[in-house]
C-alpha cells in the first residue's frame, strides 16, 4: 500500500486565505508520510512553472491538475504529466467565466472547455463543503467513480454502501511554511502504475484502498511513523507530562478548526462559574433571540424610512410660507394669480415590493441546481406568464415615473419664473397625506415596541435532564444592552429615550449604534437553565449541562478531542452518565478522550487505547485493546497489557492490590 494525496494547493487565489508557497515545506510533508503519489490542485488554476518546480524538486509523482468550481461545488480534474499544456489553455478559458468568489462554470461550460475530461480523473466534493450536486455528478456516468470526503469517518460510512461513490480523502493543504503540523487525512492505494489509467483501475477496488497501511479500514493513521487510531472511540492513557494533551493539540491543528471540536482540560469548570454560563446560553440560543426578534429588526428597519424630523422642518417652512402668503393677499399679482404659481409636483415613487417579485420569479425560472424540484410544483410556463405581466406593470410605472418627471421639469421651470417676477413667495410644497401616515406609523410603532417589552415567558424547551427557559424583558440599564451588541458607543444619555420608541432608536442611531443591531437594544431576550425542580440549576449542575452540551455538538464534527471530563465530575456521575454519552457518540464522530480514571480508561471498552511515554527523551505511542495482550510501539516494541493498565489506572500493581484487600477487608 503507498500513501497518495491528490489535493494539495500551492498557489493563493481568491478562494484562499493568504498563504506563501514553500517547496520546502512541500518536500518535508513528502518525506515525513512517506507519499508516493501527489496531485497539484489549485483553484480554478493551473501553473506550470509553478508544476514544473515541484515535480522537478521532488522525487515522486507529480500529477497536473485543477480544482475547479462547477455548479456551486468543487471537482478535482487531474491530467497526466503530459496533459500540463492543454490544461494551460483550459485554464486561461475558465477566466471569462471565473470572475469572483461566487463564479462557477456551468455543466455545459465545463463540457466546453473540458472537451477531453474522459481522459482525466475527475473527483468531487461528495461527503465535504462545497459539494458537486448529486445531479450533476450523474450527468457524468461512469466518468466519476470516486467522490472526495472531509473525514475518516465519513470515508469508513460510505466504504460500507454499495450505492454510493467510492470515498476518497485528502489533505486538502495549503503548503506554507508556518505549516507545523501535517494531517494524517491521505489515502493508500495498491497501486504501482500512478497514471490516470493506473490510477482508476485502482480506484475502481475498494480493497485496494485504506487509510492506513495495515489495510484495516476501521482505522486511519495519525503521526507519520505509522501509528494509526480507531474511527470510533480512543482512549488515551499514560502519566503526567508524557504527550497526551500533546498528542491533542497535533490532531486539532492537523484536522482544522472546522473539523474538530476540543474540549480542553478545565474548559468546563471555567465555563460553568455563573456569568461565564449566562454567556455561554445567550450565545447557543443566539439564532432563536435572532429568530425571535426577526420582525422587530424588519420593524425597527422600516422605522429608520420614516424621516418624521425633516416631515417636521417640510410642514413648519409649508406653514411659514402659508401664513406670509395669505398676509400678502393684498399685494397679489398677475403671476402670483396664475394658478401654476402654487401647483403641487407629481410625487415619484419606487415599488420595492414588484421589482422583489420580478426578481424572485426571474430566479426561479434560471435556478440550475433545484429546476427539478422547482417545476415539479410550480408551472414554468405559469411562472413565465407572471413575470411578463409584473414586467409589464413594472414598464407601466416606470414610464408614469418618466412622465411625472418630465412635468415636474416643466413645472420648476414655470414655478421659478411666476416666483421671480411677482412679489409674493410661493407656498411651499408639502404632502399633507405623507405626514398624516408617518405621524400614523410612529404612533403604531411605540405602541407595538413598548408591548413587546412587557415581560413574557416565550419558551421552554427540554435538554437532557434540564430545561432552558427563555424569557423576554425590557432592559433596566445600559450595561446589560451592551453585553448584547459588539462594540457599543457610550449611550447612556440615549438611554433617558428608553420609553419613547422611535425617538430612542434615532438617538441611537446618531449616537453612533450600528444601524443593524439597534434592535437588539429595544428588548432583552434572557435565558436561564432549570433542573427538573423547575429551579435554576446549581454550579454543579451547569458543569453536567455543559459536558452534555459540548459532547451533543460533537456530532456535528468529523473529531472530538475530551481532555480530562473526570476533573468536573465524581466516579458515580462518570458511571451512570458520561460513559453512556461518549459511547453514543463515537458512533457517530470520531472520538479521543485523554482520562487517567479507571471509570473512563477501563469501563469504556474503547475501540482502541493509545498509551503515552517517554523513550530515549522522545514521545512514544503503544497501541492496543483490552483484549491484547500486548500493546505495539510504530517501532515494535512491545509492552504487557496488564503492566500499562495498572500503571496508569490503579498507580501501579501494588496499591490495586493494597485497595483490592481494603475492599475485601470491608466485606468481610
Amino acid at each position: 500500500m503507498k500513501a497518495i494525496d491528490l489535493h494539495i494547493h500551492t498557489i493563493k487565489t481568491i478562494f484562499d486565505a493568504d498563504f506563501s508557497f514553500d517547496i520546502k515545506k512541500l518536500e518535508e510533508y513528502v518525506n515525513s508520510e512517506k507519499i508516493s503519489c501527489i496531485a497539484i490542485t489549485n483553484h480554478n488554476l493551473f501553473d506550470k512553472s509553478n508544476y514544473e518546480l515541484i515535480s522537478n524538486t521532488i522525487d515522486i509523482s507529480v500529477l497536473p491538475g485543477i480544482e475547479v468550481s462547477l455548479e456551486k461545488g468543487h471537482m478535482l480534474v487531474i491530467g497526466n504529466i503530459n496533459d500540463t499544456d492543454i490544461l494551460v489553455e483550459q485554464s486561461n478559458k475558465m477566466r471569462q467565466f471565473i470572475l469572483d468568489e461566487q463564479s462557477y462554470l456551468t455543466y455545459e461550460q465545463f463540457l466546453s472547455i473540458f472537451d477531453n475530461y474522459k481522459d482525466y480523473l475527475l473527483i468531487p466534493h461528495y461527503i465535504k463543503d462545497p459539494p458537486l450536486p448529486i445531479d450533476v455528478i450523474n450527468k457524468f456516468g461512469n466518468d466519476i467513480i470516486i467522490g472526495e470526503v472531509s473525514s475518516a469517518k465519513k470515508w469508513f460510512s460510505l466504504m460500507k454502501q454499495r450505492d454510493k461513490l467510492i470515498p476518497v480523502l485528502f489533505s486538502d493543504l495549503r503548503i506554507k511554511s508556518e505549516l507545523k503540523n501535517f494531517p494524517g487525512t491521505h489515502l493508500y492505494i495498491d497501486c504501482d502504475d500512478f497514471t490516470i489509467g493506473g490510477l482508476k483501475n485502482s480506484f475502481k477496488d475498494k480493497t485496494k484502498l485504506s487509510l492506513s497501511n495495515n489495510s484495516n479500514n476501521e482505522e486511519f493513521q495519525i503521526t507519520s511513523d505509522g501509528t494509526t487510531a480507531s474511527l470510533g472511540l480512543n482512549v488515551l492513557i499514560g502519566k503526567r507530562s508524557t504527550g497526551k494533551t500533546y498528542l491533542l493539540d497535533k490532531l486539532n491543528k492537523s484536522f482544522g478548526i472546522d473539523s474538530v471540536k476540543y474540549i480542553e482540560q478545565f474548559s468546563i469548570i471555567k465555563d460553568a462559574e455563573e456569568g461565564a454560563f449566562k454567556k455561554k446560553l445567550e450565545l447557543d440560543n443566539s439564532e432563536y433571540s435572532e429568530n425571535y426578534l426577526k420582525e422587530l429588526k424588519d420593524i425597527v428597519d422600516l422605522a429608520f424610512k420614516v424621516d418624521f424630523k425633516n416631515q417636521n422642518m417640510l410642514l413648519e417652512s409649508y406653514l411659514e410660507s402659508l401664513l406670509d402668503f395669505a398676509s400678502k393677499q393684498d399685494k397679489m399679482d398677475i403671476f402670483s394669480k396664475c394658478t401654476l404659481f402654487n401647483a403641487t409636483y407629481f410625487e415619484i415613487s419606487e415599488d420595492e415590493e414588484l421589482q422583489n417579485n420580478i426578481k424572485a420569479i426571474d430566479t426561479l425560472l434560471s435556478s440550475s441546481n433545484y429546476e427539478e424540484i422547482i417545476f415539479k410544483y410550480l408551472d414554468r410556463n405559469n411562472l413565465k406568464e407572471l413575470l411578463k405581466e409584473l414586467i409589464i406593470i413594472a414598464k407601466k410605472k416606470a414610464l408614469n415615473n418618466s412622465n411625472y418627471k418630465y412635468v415636474n421639469d416643466i413645472l420648476k421651470i414655470i414655478k421659478t419664473e411666476l416666483e421671480e417676477n411677482s412679489a409674493l413667495n410661493q407656498i411651499k410644497d408639502f404632502n399633507v397625506i405623507k405626514y398624516a401616515t408617518y405621524k400614523q406609523f410612529i404612533k403604531k410603532f411605540d405602541y407595538y415596541v413598548e408591548k413587546i417589552k412587557i415581560e413574557k415567558e416565550i419558551s421552554k424547551n427540554d435538554f437532557y435532564k434540564f430545561k432552558v427557559r427563555a424569557t423576554r424583558k425590557p432592559y433596566t440599564s445600559v450595561q446589560k444592552i451592551k453585553s448584547k451588541i459588539k462594540n457599543c458607543p457610550k449611550i447612556s444619555d440615549e438611554f433617558q429615550y428608553y420609553n419613547s420608541p422611535y425617538i430612542y432608536i434615532n438617538a441611537l442611531l446618531k449616537a453612533d449604534v450600528p444601524k443593524n443591531q439597534i434592535y437588539k437594544a429595544i428588548v432583552d431576550v434572557e435565558y436561564i437553565a432549570l433542573n427538573s425542580n423547575d429551579s435554576e440549576i446549581s454550579g454543579g449542575e451547569r458543569a453536567e449541562y455543559l459536558l452534555y452540551n459540548q459532547i451533543k455538538s460533537g456530532e456535528n464534527y468529523d473529531l472530538i478531542l475530551i481532555d480530562e471530563p473526570e476533573s468536573s465530575f465524581d466516579n458515580i456521575y462518570l458511571n451512570e452518565n458520561i460513559r453512556t454519552l461518549i459511547n453514543n457518540l463515537s458512533k457517530k464522530t470520531t472520538t479521543f478522550i485523554v482520562t487517567h480514571n479507571h471509570i473512563l480508561g477501563v469501563m469504556l471498552n474503547a475501540d482502541k487505547i493509545l498509551y503515552t511515554c517517554i523513550e530515549d527523551g522522545k514521545y512514544k505511542i503503544y497501541t492496543g485493546k483490552m483484549s491484547s495482550k500486548k500493546f505495539k510501539c510504530a517501532d515494535g516494541r512491545e509492552k504487557n497489557t496488564t503492566d500499562i493498565i495498572m500503571e496508569t489506572m490503579e498507580a501501579g500493581k501494588d496499591s490495586y492490590y493494597e485497595r483490592r484487600q481494603i475492599y475485601e477487608n470491608f466485606e468481610n
